[in-house]
């Protein structure tokens, strides 16, 4: 996957018609799902293998991007110059989510140290009911922040769906006043060197 040019960038997770269902056990969301060609999350197992920093011999970094549009057509972006999470054993804590830039809120940045979580498994402090409402899986912060949430693999927007529980990135009314629903979303990595920066 290219960004602006720049190569070698891994997707990690991509939404952009609601076909795939992301209320699942941690299984999947350790293992993966779906498809690279259509809607997908990779696995936390190969999230971590990307982003942990003693990839090689050399060391290394990963670097995060979120690229968001909305309904409106809207588009945002958020990107971390060193992002890494932690193995299984460890819950898949967030590690780091640093170096910060782009038009849309630090949300990862304010998730470091916060497990990530299912309804099957929950991190501490985390209560069944909120994770049986929220359905997806992601880093949260005891239940999460119900005043100002954020769920990349909330359930897709429609009539149907829970105010809350739906795919939403924080504060996205700084992107668009209007707050129209997300339309699409795609999470990706880049491994790279020190000196190459």
């Amino acid at each position: 996957m290219d960004v602006s040019e720049v190569k070698g960038w891994m997707t990690i997770q991509r939404r952009f018609n609601g076909e795939l269902w992301f209320a699942r056990p941690w299984k999947d969301y350790n293992d993966g799902f779906g498809w690279p060609s259509a809607e997908h999350w990779i696995g936390l197992k190969h999230f971590y293998a990307l982003t942990r920093t003693a990839y090689t011999s050399r060391g290394g970094r990963a670097r995060l991007r979120i690229d968001m549009t909305d309904k409106e057509g809207v588009y945002a972006y958020v990107q971390y110059e060193r992002f890494e999470i932690a193995d299984e054993k460890h819950g898949f804590r967030l590690i780091e989510a640093s170096g910060f830039s782009g038009n849309a809120s630090d949300v990862m940045g304010q998730l470091v140290s916060y497990n990530f979580t299912t309804s099957d498994r929950l991190m501490r402090g985390a209560d069944q009911s909120c994770a049986h409402n929220i359905q997806s899986g992601w880093w949260r912060n005891e239940c999460g922040e119900w005043e100002s949430p954020h769920y990349l693999n909330g359930v897709w927007p429609s009539k149907y769906s829970w105010l809350n529980n739906k795919i939403q990135w924080r504060n996205w009314t700084d992107v668009n006043p209007n707050k129209p629903d997300l339309a699409s979303v795609s999470i990706k990595v880049q491994r790279y060197f020190d000196e190459e920066k």
